[in-house]
């Protein structure tokens, strides 16, 4: 199956646990991405994953440096990423609970950008 056939399908099975019915666009993902610092060891917190497209090219920004920490509330497209992204930390939970999911892990304010 295709990735947007799999998330158009959990969006019509979920539409509130999939708020889109495409996955993001090239344009708009060169845009994310361009947000992720080129040096260093940053931690990037990616919000609503879906099936990967931000995830795969926030992945090669990092190419092996620092953290990568995608929240994705949709269980199926969450166990679809970590097959996908095993270098990156998949968690099944909402955006509200991004400060306690970055606490657990460690991500104090501090380190923030």
């Amino acid at each position: 199956m295709s990735e947007t056939a799999l998330f158009a399908r959990e969006f019509l099975r979920s539409p509130l646990r999939t708020a889109s019915l495409v996955p993001s666009s090239a344009r708009l993902v060169e845009r994310l991405v361009a947000a992720v610092p080129e040096r260093g060891e940053p931690v990037v917190a990616e919000l609503g994953p879906g099936t990967g497209p931000a995830t795969e090219a926030i992945q090669r920004r990092l190419a092996g440096r620092g953290r990568h920490i995608a929240v994705e509330l949709n269980e199926r497209l969450a166990t679809h990423l970590v097959q996908r992204f095993p270098r990156a930390e998949i968690v099944t939970a909402s955006a509200w609970d991004l400060p306690g999911i970055l606490a657990d892990r460690g991500v104090t304010q501090r380190t923030w950008w």
